[in-house]
């Protein structure tokens, strides 16, 4: 059960760097940021880096988010030396569970897989708004495709946390 709560406080902290995201792209569509596109990026960029980190996050020498993968981190950013862009990568699979026998006959994953996460697209959102801001100089402000896709991204984030949830109770009402 620590190691699920874990995952949903971590989980709950993208959330939370993701809603700050949205603020910072929806203000970006202000006409009076537009000079501001490269500072309103830095902050986008500032709240990927959290992310980043937080994927990233061991507990008990396991990551959160890597599935079955402790050799790696789940993820990390990079930037194209050439063009400038920015990217999120995953180090391999980090799809696998890790299960808990619970009953003779019934075990439960207690980990919330990294690809849930990445499932979601939200790097690829987050990245995509970046890079609008900033290429090429001068950048634009997001177009409202964009943010819709950052929205719907964060919902997804948002079902993921509610299934963990949703686990994390279920292992409550067994351990009970």
């Amino acid at each position: 059960k620590d190691f699920l709560n874990n995952s949903l406080s971590a989980l709950g902290s993208i959330n939370t760097d993701v809603q700050n995201i949205i603020s910072q792209a929806t203000s970006a569509g202000n006409a009076l940021n537009s000079q501001n596109y490269s500072t309103i990026a830095g902050t986008i960029k500032n709240y990927l880096s959290s992310i980043v980190q937080t994927m990233n996050t061991k507990y008990n020498g396991m990551y959160l988010f890597g599935g079955t993968n402790n050799q790696t981190d789940p993820v990390s950013v990079s930037t194209d030396p050439t063009t400038g862009k920015i990217s999120v990568a995953t180090s391999g699979d980090i799809s696998g569970e890790i299960k808990t026998q619970v009953s003779s006959a019934s075990s439960i994953a207690i980990n919330i897989p990294g690809s849930s996460i990445v499932d979601t697209k939200i790097f690829d959102s987050i990245t995509q708004i970046i890079n609008t801001l900033t290429l090429p100089p001068p950048g634009q402000a997001p177009t409202t495709d964009e943010i819709n896709n950052l929205d719907d991204s964060y919902q997804g984030l948002l079902n993921v946390q509610s299934t963990g949830g949703s686990t994390y109770n279920r292992l409550d009402n067994v351990s009970q």
